[in-house]
């Protein structure tokens, strides 16, 4: 990679907030295709989806779960890649020097993104698990255990990929 693409990648401070924004959208999109896909091989697969789901709308239909259930995912991935940039445009002005990880991504687009992630954890596991609890989920008692740590993995891969896909959106789009 020739380092006018690596420069170009991480100067997303320079180009206008209405771009950021639609390329953390794409980014978000695509993060969340990311997750989804590991989530379904994960051991607990849909559900930790389905609960969120169940969480927001507690009188779903059951034939409308599964399309349903990717909406939710993949609007919640695009609302949290756009809140990510939306911190990254406000702290901007703070900061004085970019530091890359591995040349490609900067680290503080990386700690944005994983602390997203820890709050997006933490409110599945704070409001939406629970509400759903063992009225609606069966044997709840024993598997919170296995959908929390679903959660997690599918949550730091998120962050792990909207980290990633935000500069090589920059390579490959002509912004």
């Amino acid at each position: 990679m020739s380092f006018d693409a690596v420069a170009h990648a991480t100067g997303a401070e320079f180009r206008p907030v209405s771009v950021r924004i639609a390329v953390a959208v794409l980014a978000g999109f695509g993060a969340a295709a990311i997750a989804n896909m590991l989530m379904s091989v994960l051991p607990e697969g849909e559900v930790p989806p389905r609960v969120t789901l169940i969480a927001l709308w507690p009188g779903v239909p059951r034939n409308a779960v599964p399309a349903a259930t990717h909406t939710v995912q993949y609007l919640g991935g695009i609302a949290a890649a756009v809140g990510i940039e939306l911190v990254l445009v406000a702290i901007d002005g703070v900061r004085t020097t970019h530091v890359l990880f591995l040349g490609w991504v900067a680290v503080s687009r990386l700690a944005v993104a994983f602390l997203a992630a820890a709050a997006i954890w933490v409110l599945f596991v704070t409001l939406a698990l629970p509400q759903v609890g063992p009225d609606l989920l069966s044997e709840y008692d024993r598997r919170e255990g296995g959908i929390r740590r679903d959660w997690s993995v599918s949550a730091l891969v998120y962050a792990a990929a909207v980290s990633a896909l935000v500069p090589a959106l920059y390579v490959l789009l002509p912004v």
